[in-house]
């Protein structure tokens, strides 16, 4: 039974220390990104040298039981026996060992088109909030806005303010049946862009894209502001944009017809979930997919599944290398740093 004992603290640091061998070898690499967001690095490291430590001290107890020293407080030797089922021990390490092995023999690969399919890609943005109805506040006058007809690559218009006594402001998607707060408003652009407390952050970051000519959305940012527009879709057709990610096509999509898409990785690669935007151009077939590409175009609308969706007219498409990062994050403090 002392064998059996010894046996297992050296498997144990055995495990231990293997796993923090595999910790240290995705940070040189500069591979950890692929499975953990940013955020969480300074844990993961940590829980290498904790790995390390305990490492140490199952070596420490396996040669105090080998010297005869490992006392209980009881007096005896083995308060805690080792199993003598070979099946069960086995079962148990096996739990430690396979996925171990696993992240050691097979390479690190950034999730791609395979994994997007399985999951599916969302082409709305990750926006809640549609589901939230504005209730009114007050009585007083309330301001309308009317938009001149958007052309695709026409600068968009600036709101024109009409003063009214029983008009309402365009109200949002989810929300038609709701009537929008009736206090007067001295920002024109705050019936643009109605909300609620729940939205309150989407209206300003809308606002700000909204008097843009170009948006760019890039890794920082991504999911914050793909989800205001989408939620206020109507104000940025025509915008002229860019957006990078790799290429996605589900079967029943047309030729000309391709998603650049990113996964969205909130703590780690389990919870990743991809998301995009439509593209239409007569070059997309040429596409292969996980292909990374850099998309320009304009922002107009299409029916996708029974759904209104935003797409992009692409007039430029650039085929770039995979980035170091190809995931993006949420950004908690987007929206202030926004404002």
């Amino acid at each position: 039974m002392n064998h059996r004992k010894l046996a297992f603290y050296f498997i144990r640091a055995g495990l231990l220390t293997f796993f923090a061998y595999y910790i240290l070898h995705l940070v040189k690499q500069d591979h950890l990104n692929l499975y953990i967001a940013p955020r969480n690095d300074v844990y993961v490291k940590a829980a290498a040298i904790g790995f390390y430590f305990l490492a140490v001290l199952q070596l420490y107890a396996a040669f105090r039981s080998w010297w005869g020293r490992a006392k209980n407080e009881c007096g005896c030797t083995d308060c805690n026996p080792v199993s003598t089922s070979h099946a069960a021990n086995g079962v148990f390490y096996s739990l430690f060992a396979i996925p171990l092995l696993l992240g050691l023999l097979l390479p690190d690969v950034a999730m791609n088109s395979n994994l997007a399919a399985k999951k599916g890609v969302s082409l709305t943005g990750n926006v809640n909030q549609k589901a939230t109805a504005l209730t009114a506040s007050n009585k007083t006058d309330s301001v309308s806005v009317s938009i001149d007809t958007v052309t695709p690559g026409s600068p968009t218009p600036a709101p024109s303010v009409i003063a009214s006594t029983e008009q309402t402001a365009p109200s949002l998607k989810a929300a038609d049946s709701n009537k929008l707060p009736t206090s007067t408003v001295s920002d024109p652009l705050d019936t643009l862009f109605p909300h609620d407390e729940y939205s309150e952050d989407l209206a300003k970051l809308g606002k700000k894209l909204y008097k843009k000519d170009f948006i760019s959305i890039g890794e920082k940012g991504f999911m914050e502001i793909i989800s205001s527009m989408d939620f206020y879709m109507e104000n940025f057709m025509g915008k002229k944009v860019d957006i990078s990610g790799f290429v996605y096509r589900e079967n029943d999509m047309k030729e000309d017809q391709f998603v650049v898409s990113r996964f969205a990785v909130q703590c780690c690669s389990a919870d990743a979930a991809p998301y995009g935007l439509m593209v239409e151009s007569a070059a997309g077939k040429e596409l292969k997919k996980d292909t990374w590409v850099k998309i320009t175009g304009i922002l107009e609308k299409t029916n996708y599944n029974g759904n209104e969706i935003m797409k992009i007219h692409a007039s430029k498409i650039e085929k770039i290398p995979a980035p170091n990062s190809p995931y993006t994050y949420p950004d908690f403090d987007y929206f202030e740093k926004s404002s």
